[in-house]
C-alpha cells in the first residue's frame, strides 16, 4: 500500500486525500479488530486484520511526503525549499520512532492493567509471556480458558485505545490543508527567472 500511494500521489500531485483514506481505513480496521474474541476462526481473524494493515500502510506512504510537501511554497528559494524538505525527511522518521516507543509503552501498560483486573497481580504479564504459558497448558484446563479469555479482553483495550486516536487523527486531518506535491517548487524557478528580468528592465529603463 505505501507503493501504491507513492505512485498516485506522483499522478496526482495530492496528499491529503490518502492521508484522511489511510486514517478512515485504519479507524475502521482498529473497530473491526475490537470484534475479534477467543472464538474467533483464523479466516475471520485474516480479513480482520486486513483493513488495519492497509490504512497504516497508506499513511506510511504519504505521511512523509505530506510533510515535505508543506515546505515548497513560493516564498521561499529553491535553496530554502531543499534544506527544509531535507530536514523534515529526516525528523519524520524520528518523531515516528518515538510514537512507536510511547505506544508500546501505553500498550503494554493498558494490556498489563486489563490482565490485572481480570486475573489479579500474577497475570499481569507482558503478552509474549502470557502466549507462551498458554501454550505449556492443556487444551481443556480451566486456567488456560480463564488465561485466553482474560488475554482477548486485555488486548480489546488495546484496540480501543488505537481505534480512539486513529478516529482523533482522522478529525484533525481534516482541518490540514490540502498541500500539492511538486506543483510550487516546479514554478518557482521560472517566477524567479521573471522577477529577476523585471528588475534588470526597470534598471535599464531607469538609466
Amino acid at each position: 500500500m505505501a507503493a501504491i500511494v507513492g505512485i498516485f500521489v506522483a499522478k496526482t500531485r495530492r496528499i491529503k486525500l490518502f492521508v484522511l483514506a489511510g486514517w478512515a481505513t485504519s479507524t475502521l480496521g482498529f473497530g473491526l479488530l475490537v470484534l475479534l474474541k477467543p472464538s474467533t476462526t483464523i479466516v475471520q481473524w485474516i480479513f480482520i486484520n486486513i483493513p488495519s494493515g492497509v490504512g497504516i500502510g497508506i499513511l506510511f506512504g504519504c505521511i512523509g511526503l505530506a510533510t515535505q510537501a508543506a515546505a515548497e511554497s513560493s516564498d521561499r528559494s529553491p535553496e530554502e525549499v531543499a534544506n527544509i524538505k531535507s530536514m523534515a525527511a529526516g525528523l519524520n522518521p524520528f518523531f515516528r520512532t518515538i510514537g512507536q516507543t510511547l505506544g508500546i509503552v501505553v500498550a503494554q501498560a493498558a494490556f498489563a492493567n486489563q490482565m490485572r483486573k481480570e486475573l489479579g497481580d500474577q497475570a499481569a504479564q507482558d503478552a509474549a509471556s502470557l502466549t507462551q504459558l498458554i501454550a505449556t497448558l492443556p487444551a481443556s484446563s480451566v486456567e488456560k480458558i480463564a488465561l485466553v479469555n482474560a488475554f482477548a479482553a486485555s488486548l480489546r483495550v488495546v484496540w480501543w485505545i488505537l481505534l480512539a486516536l486513529s478516529a482523533a487523527m482522522l478529525v484533525l486531518s481534516s482541518f490540514t490543508k490540502d498541500v500539492g506535491f511538486g506543483n510550487e517548487a516546479a514554478v518557482q524557478p521560472q517566477d524567479r527567472n521573471q522577477d529577476v528580468e523585471k528588475v534588470a528592465h526597470e534598471r535599464v529603463t531607469s538609466n
